[in-house]
Parts: C-alpha cells; structure tokens; sequence
C-alpha cells in the first residue's frame, strides 16, 4: 500500500514513463488506491508492460466495489492459490460474472499471462454490464472474434477508440498495458458519472 498522501510521483518512478493520454487515468486511479500492489516491484508501474489476468482482476474489482474483498476460505480455479493476496479479487470477478477463467479440466484462470485487448474488452463489458446490443463499429481487425461485440460494445460506450484509423483497427491478440488498463477503467468511471 502507498504510504497517506504520497503522490503519484513519490511511489512510481517511472510515472514520467506514462503517455500522456494514460496520465490522467493512472494518476485518477492510483488517488482511488486502485493501483495498489499492481506495479512490477521496487517503487515501479512499468506502465508499457503488459498487464497480468491476477492485476486486472484486482483493478477492476477495486473500481466496482470501491476496495477490496474480504478473505478468501476457496477459490474456484485451480491455478489460484488462496493464500495470495491477490486472490480473492480474481475469486470475486469470477462471483461477479466478469471471468470464466481461461481453461476447464480443471477449471484455471492463468493468472500470470497477459491480457489480450480482446479479453479485456471482454472482462469489461461483463464486469460494468455494457449493452452489446450495438451497431458494429467497423474494426477491420475483429470477425471471427469471441470478443467482437464486446469490442463494439465497449467502443459504443466511448471506452475505448481502438488501436488505429484509417482503417479502424482494435489490435485485439496485443497484451493490454497497465497504462491502458487504467485508463480504460478511468473512461468507464467517467462514462458512467461516478463510481459503479
């Protein structure tokens, strides 16, 4: 946990590494404490790499229920160890209907791969509970997809712009950063008014 009124600035050094388009996501999040324990270690974010299914889990958690869960006594999935502290916010996305999971026999989460764009469109939509009853949205990237009217959904929502123009594009196999992270949740507070 940060320490009380530490800035943004105090606690990840390589803040001046964040885009400035994610800037006022990462920075919205970390006042909300959403961002607590998600960096890579030793005072960093690493806003560029590739945000972890267990980071997600706990970030989107944290917005939704404004902090985290109480313990854990089980988890569902079988690469989940209890005892992390981490999971018992990957438990309630599971609760919540956000996830479910990435493999069955048995039933696992992988925990510690990346996130594809497309899966956190996906985790998204599901989380806030998006209407995906929306008009395609043109991405040339997308058909075939699982995730495609996630994808829409969550750019009908004004979440996210994709990942190119001209032709539109949403990248959807790219690991989703830990800046991006931040600054689709921050969108979707916005988007709705508040906090859900």
């Amino acid at each position: 946990m940060s320490e009380p009124g530490a800035g943004v600035e105090d606690v990840f050094g390589d803040f001046d590494e964040v885009a400035s388009v994610h800037e006022p996501g990462v920075r919205a999040l970390f006042e909300q404490g959403v961002l607590d324990g998600v960096g890579c270690g030793a005072g960093l974010l690493c806003p560029a790499a590739s945000v972890t299914r267990w980071e997600f889990a706990v970030m989107v958690v944290r917005v939704l229920d404004g902090g985290d869960p109480g313990p854990l006594t089980r988890s569902r999935f079988a690469d989940t160890d209890r005892d992390l502290w981490w999971a018992r916010h990957v438990e309630r996305l599971a609760e919540l209907g956000a996830t479910v999971g990435c493999r069955i026999g048995p039933l696992r989460y992988c925990p510690d791969d990346p996130l594809t764009r497309a899966q956190t469109a996906s985790m998204l939509v599901r989380a806030f509970d998006l209407d995906r009853a929306v008009e395609p949205a043109g991405f040339t990237d997308i058909a075939g997809s699982v995730h495609a009217d996630d994808i829409d959904a969550l750019y009908a929502a004004g979440i996210t712009n994709g990942c190119r123009s001209e032709p539109l594009r949403f990248c959807p196999q790219q690991s989703t950063t830990r800046a991006e992270a931040a600054t689709l949740l921050h969108r979707r507070i916005i988007s709705a008014g508040s906090r859900p």
